[in-house]
């Protein structure tokens, strides 16, 4: 295994309202090194007919190696689409906590797909010791309305 990586990604389903965990590809991380380019590679592998704004478009919250560590500037995330004004893949970048938390959760990244029927908001902790991101994910489609 690649060093820096948590090797996890979560797959969020809204539609279907599942988290699915997939190791993260070996050979991707060593081409598509960090979050901007490994979530751009998983935008391209949706296909390019995908229109960016149905459900079938996929929203990646990424981070790359150093994200978590001791490294200076090591603090950021990236969002990466395919964009309704362009067409092709955007990308955004954040710092803060967010990007660190979900690499000492254990993910290199969330995936999300799909449209939800309704509009949840519920506040949620995620604890790597206690199922992490997928038993606050599954918990919430638990509760109902």
């Amino acid at each position: 295994m690649l060093g820096g990586y948590a090797n996890k990604i979560g797959f969020v389903n809204l539609s279907a309202g599942s988290v699915e965990l997939k190791d993260s590809p070996e050979d991707w991380k060593l081409k598509y090194v960090g979050g901007r380019g490994m979530g751009v590679k998983y935008v391209f592998e949706n296909g390019p007919g995908v229109d960016p704004l149905s459900p079938e478009n996929i929203l990646c919250f990424m981070n790359g190696p150093l994200t978590g560590s001791e490294a200076n500037m090591s603090g950021r995330m990236a969002i990466v689409t395919k964009s309704p004004l362009t067409g092709t893949v955007t990308d955004s970048h954040h710092g803060g906590w967010s990007a660190a938390r979900l690499r000492w959760a254990g993910f290199d990244g969330l995936i999300f797909s799909g449209k939800s029927e309704k509009l949840q908001v519920r506040p949620c902790l995620c604890h790597p010791g206690q199922g992490g991101i997928a038993r606050c994910f599954r918990t919430l489609g638990q509760r109902g309305a």
